[in-house]
């Protein structure tokens, strides 16, 4: 394969924008040598001005940010806020979540917050407007901060006038109703929307084309995401981290860290696997 070709290829299939240090490695990894950095300088100028793959600016932080490389949109780029929503344990405020993006993805904010709400990754609070849930809100999500302590209260003063006490967990439940307690999250073992088994399936067909047997746990979340457009279910990433962690600690994969953990966007820092030692881990393989 050639130097051109191998460019291209690894960022059309980055789940993510690339910096030049992941670039450099995913390349590496295609053609299975190392290359000079000036030839990979020329490559890349070459490819950025004829418009094969785009180099932005603004994505990445430190004392000395780095360009990245794309060929994803600003409306896809703008999209990856998805991991920023947390695992639906509490609203998270959405113009915080502005702020979490550069500023050249930032007039494609609302876009891409309305994508999320029509995939069925984030829903509105009506009860709370300006914040954004991970999960169907239930019910029981109207009462909170003062309100609980309130509720508390009141329970256990009636609680002393009736023959059976009543909690507030007791109230919480039968506001949810049958249709809330159902709607808990399921144990790792009985859930039907993500397995090792699909882990396994999309692990096979990114490694196919891979010159490494490490394949980004990004790259797995993007095929994870699209699975679940497919069939109806909501893409969850700490359901991704969790089965993943499970799966290490049983030491049924083998995770290791990128080389500049610090230069990932945050949309892929929020996938990142904690190691028993070291930084987390970005590129994951099945030991067997």
């Amino acid at each position: 394969m050639e130097l051109d070709q191998a460019l291209v290829d690894t960022v059309k299939r980055a789940p993510s924008a690339l910096t030049g240090t992941q670039l450099a490695r995913g390349v590496r990894l295609a053609l299975g040598r190392t290359v000079k950095k000036p030839e990979l300088g020329s490559a890349i100028a070459g490819a950025v001005a004829d418009g094969r793959i785009r180099e932005i600016h603004g994505l990445t932080k430190g004392k000395k940010p780095a360009p990245a490389y794309t060929a994803l949109s600003d409306g896809d780029l703008a999209a990856l806020l998805e991991p920023r929503l947390g695992n639906g344990s509490k609203p998270v405020k959405t113009a915080g979540l502005k702020s979490k993006l550069p500023a050249f993805l930032t007039p494609h904010f609302d876009a891409a917050i309305q994508t999320l709400i029509e995939r069925g990754s984030a829903f509105e609070l009506p009860h709370k407007p300006g914040f954004l849930l991970a999960r169907k809100p239930r019910p029981s999500d109207v009462v909170e901060g003062a309100r609980i302590k309130t509720l508390r209260t009141l329970l256990a003063q009636a609680s002393t006038l009736r023959s059976t006490p009543v909690t507030l967990e007791d109230f919480l439940e039968w506001l949810d109703g049958p249709a809330g307690i159902e709607e808990e999250v399921q144990p790792l073992d009985e859930a039907p929307d993500l397995t090792p088994g699909l882990l396994r399936e999309w692990y096979d067909a990114d490694a196919a084309h891979s010159a490494s047997r490490m394949i980004p746990i990004p790259l797995t979340w993007q095929r994870y995401m699209r699975w679940g457009i497919e069939n109806g279910i909501k893409a969850d990433s700490q359901r991704l981290r969790s089965i993943m962690d499970i799966l290490y600690k049983e030491g049924q994969i083998w995770l290791e860290p990128c080389d500049r953990p610090q230069e990932l966007a945050e949309s892929e820092q929020a996938l990142l696997v904690p190691l028993s030692l070291g930084p987390p881990g970005y590129f994951w393989c099945w030991s067997e």
